[in-house]
């Protein structure tokens, strides 16, 4: 499947289409620059974005990056690691309930 990715630049344009539309979409949600884990949410939404510009711009550049990941097969255990990482902390974060501050009863 990622084979015919590769050789198939609509699928490319249209990936690129369809992550920058969502990195705009996360960026007008939440641009956040705290120095704190919602930084996170931020960075993704410009990196989501920059991300699908370059496919659209430079799809030889995302041909090369799939090329690279698919003759080391252990290059996608360490990014799928590094996800399951960022989506654990964001999972922590996000429904974590805050101490209410300042309530006097």
């Amino acid at each position: 499947m990622a084979e015919e990715f590769l050789h198939s630049g609509a699928l490319i344009y249209v990936t690129g289409l369809l992550g920058m539309t969502a990195g705009v979409a996360i960026l007008l949600n939440h641009n956040a620059w705290v120095a704190d884990w919602r930084f996170l949410i931020t960075l993704f939404g410009w990196l989501t974005t920059i991300g699908g510009a370059q496919r659209i711009v430079w799809p030889q550049g995302t041909e090369a990056a799939i090329s690279w990941f698919l003759q080391r097969p252990t290059s996608l255990i360490v990014a799928g690691i590094i996800w399951l990482i960022i989506g654990a902390v964001l999972c922590f974060f996000g429904y974590r309930r805050e101490p209410v501050t300042g309530a006097k009863r």
